[in-house]
């Protein structure tokens, strides 16, 4: 389905194809929403992750515009984090895809993730 053709369906049917979609497809079609917020939280952490992997900064933090801050924790653990250490070079990527998202989902995050994420990311580097 092309981007015209899914910006002229009604919501309801946006987020019917929306799930029945590949992860790949799914970020497209959710910037071409008419409600990409609704279609973002619809998405458990796990879904969101995968929509997001494969994307470029740009895709990315347009994405993450969109997600809450239960699917932003759990993103920044997976891209963050190898086994048990903060590798600083993927958190200080995870601070540029959020604050190219939007400067306030980087402030909703730092200042509530745990402290000792932040003092380690910023200590690495």
């Amino acid at each position: 389905m092309n981007h015209e053709e899914f910006e002229g369906l009604n919501p309801e049917e946006q987020e019917r194809i929306f799930h029945q979609t590949s992860f790949k497809e799914k970020g497209d079609l959710l910037l071409h929403s008419h409600d990409p917020l609704r279609l973002a939280h619809s998405l458990s952490q796990e879904e969101l992750y995968l929509v997001t992997r494969e994307m470029d900064l740009e895709e990315r933090s347009e994405v993450i515009r969109y997600a809450n801050l239960p699917q932003l924790f759990f993103i920044a653990d997976i891209d963050c984090w190898k086994k048990d250490r903060l590798n600083p070079k993927r958190f200080l990527e995870w601070i540029e895809i959020l604050k190219v998202a939007d400067e306030e989902r980087l402030l909703a995050w730092l200042v509530n993730v745990d402290y000792e994420t932040v003092v380690a990311g910023f200590k690495g580097l």
